[in-house]
């Protein structure tokens, strides 16, 4: 298994978001420490690899899994009168470029997971 990295996202395996506080506490067997989503400010230990009980013979709901990989996307849309439209990543650029006839510039900013869609 790998070792759980403070720089990754992490979930609980039944998908509660987690919180990663650190991951070089003093207790050798559980150095992971966080927070669990929804559980009212209890932190909870893990061992360095995320897992809920040092013997990780079995799986259990508090285990730790990376959390899906998301991307934040922010893009301008040139919508013109006779439906075509032009999608640009600036805002300038989006300027710069429209068309006599522009009808509307639309403004998209969303946070995707990846493989999302497909």
């Amino acid at each position: 298994m790998n070792k759980i990295d403070i720089n990754k996202t992490y979930t609980t395996r039944d998908g509660r978001k987690v919180r990663i506080l650190c991951v070089d506490a003093p207790n050798p067997k559980f150095p992971v420490i966080g927070l669990i989503d929804g559980s009212g400010g209890w932190s909870f230990s893990w061992t360095e690899c995320g897992t809920t009980y040092a013997d990780q013979t079995n799986t259990y709901k508090d285990d730790l899994i990376e959390g899906p990989e998301t991307l934040t996307v922010e893009f301008w849309v040139n919508v013109y009168k006779s439906g075509r439209h032009a999608f640009h990543n600036l805002k300038s650029v989006a300027e710069h470029e429209a068309d006599t006839g522009i009808f509307a510039r639309i403004h998209i900013k969303q946070n995707i997971t990846k493989g999302s869609g497909l």
